[in-house]
This record gives structure tokens, sequence and C-alpha cells, in this order.
């Protein structure tokens, strides 16, 4: 079988490749309408949205509670810790800070969207003045074979909320 590429975005063409969202997803879905960042990555698309969406979830919820005691193993995993603490009061400027906070998200990923794997979060090179940035780069797990995947993340310093946006 020879791989084939589109002539517009050089994307390789997999006419083979069928995407079953989740059951949320499929449920969710009553806008036909695609966006065109989602277009451009042909039948992945609507699984790269998914995802935005899934991490946009889990980084927009707040952690109500502290984390639990390590006794208490199997919570830890549970939605019991589904969520980011508050950031009020956190100092975006603080190595410490974002390093414990990088370590975070990493864990929250990993626990609450299992259709990436390799997950690592680091800081990008030029930070903005009043915002928190990452870049999630992860493998997604699909078949035939996993396709590599990144993210970026931008959290406003005055509300907290994060911004999650597909890197192309």
């Amino acid at each position: 079988m020879s791989k084939r590429f589109d002539r517009n975005t050089g994307a390789k063409l997999r006419p083979d490749l069928s995407i079953k969202l989740t059951i949320i997803d499929r449920l969710r879905k009553t806008d036909p309408v695609v966006s065109s960042s989602a277009q451009k990555r042909g039948p992945l698309g609507p699984l790269w949205e998914s995802i935005c969406l899934n991490l946009d979830w889990v980084l927009n919820s707040r952690l109500a509670l502290n984390k639990p005691d390590e006794m208490y193993g199997e919570l830890a995993k549970s939605m019991y810790v589904y969520g980011v603490r508050d950031l009020a009061g956190s100092r975006f400027d603080s190595p410490r800070e974002y390093s414990r906070l990088r370590t975070e998200i990493t864990e929250l990923i990993t626990l609450f969207e299992p259709r990436l794997t390799e997950v690592s979060v680091d800081k990008p090179d030029r930070p903005r003045v009043g915002t928190l940035r990452f870049r999630i780069n992860a493998l997604v797990l699909v078949d035939p074979e996993p396709e590599r995947a990144s993210f970026n993340i931008e959290a406003d310093s005055g509300s907290g909320e994060y911004d999650v946006e597909a890197v192309d």
C-alpha cells in the first residue's frame, strides 16, 4: 500500500482510518459544523476536538478539597481529585510553583484523558506577563498507529481560567 499525501496540507491520507468517539462525544454532538482546525486533521479532527474539550473541562474544574491521604489509594484515582487547585494567590513567576503545577497537570491528564499517553508538560520559551503557559506533548492512542499531538495551555492570572488549543 503506497502512502499518499493531501496536496493542500501535506497530511498523510488514511482512508482506512475510522474514529469512534466516546459515548459522551456522540451524545453531545448536535452541530454538524466542524472547526477549520479539525478539518485540517481529516478523519482525526473530531478526535482532536474531543480531546481539547476534555482537557478544557478538567483544567477549568476546581479541586474542592485537598488530595486524599496515601492510605486511601483508590480515592486518589477517582473523581474526587478531578480538577486543578485554585490558583488564586499563586505566584506564576516562582519556579517551584510552576514545577508543582506542571506535575499536577501531567498527573491529571494521565488520569482523566486515557487517550493520551507519554504525556509531558513543558514550559514555553517565551511566557507572557500575567499568564501561565504550558505546552502538552503526548501520543494519541489511535489505530492503526498512534499519532503525536501537542496542545497549548494558557491560564489567565486574573480569572484562573485555562484555554486549551491543539497545535497544528
